[in-house]
């Protein structure tokens, strides 16, 4: 959509077959760095390069989890297992949406605070993982 309506592609092969006319294909821009579609692929690419760290931590995490809950350990510890688990989670997901919104309006200071947070929940999750891991 916004290859379009920038006229900015990512190879100038796509150029000369959308172009309808030769002149129309050597002036459009072949990966402007402001253009919203470029701004779009690094929101992506950021997207996964956060999302992997965080379900690598998160998987053992729900596998301790369900060890901690059908072992010998007080009930009220394991509901709150749980409920510090969901919410970590949950935080971890609402820093990634609101990335994405800081990112697409380019509000660069708090873009970098809601990173440094979804980046702080991932550490806080690997070692609340651990210590679960001790308690069990």
């Amino acid at each position: 959509m916004y290859k379009r309506k920038e006229n900015a592609y990512s190879n100038p092969e796509d150029l000369r077959v959308i172009a309808k006319n030769k002149d129309q294909g050597t002036n459009a821009a072949v990966d402007d760095p402001e253009s919203m579609t470029n701004r779009v692929k690094r929101i992506h690419a950021n997207d996964l390069e956060n999302i992997l760290p965080f379900f690598l931590v998160t998987v053992p995490y729900v596998l301790v989890s369900s060890l901690q809950v059908s072992s010998t350990t007080s009930p009220q510890y394991a509901i709150w297992d749980s409920v510090i688990g969901n919410v970590l989670m949950f935080s971890f997901t609402l820093s990634r949406y609101l990335y994405f919104v800081a990112y697409w309006r380019a509000w660069q200071p708090w873009r970098s605070l809601i990173w440094f947070w979804g980046l702080m929940t991932t550490v806080l999750i690997g070692i609340y993982t651990i210590v679960c891991l001790y308690v069990l």
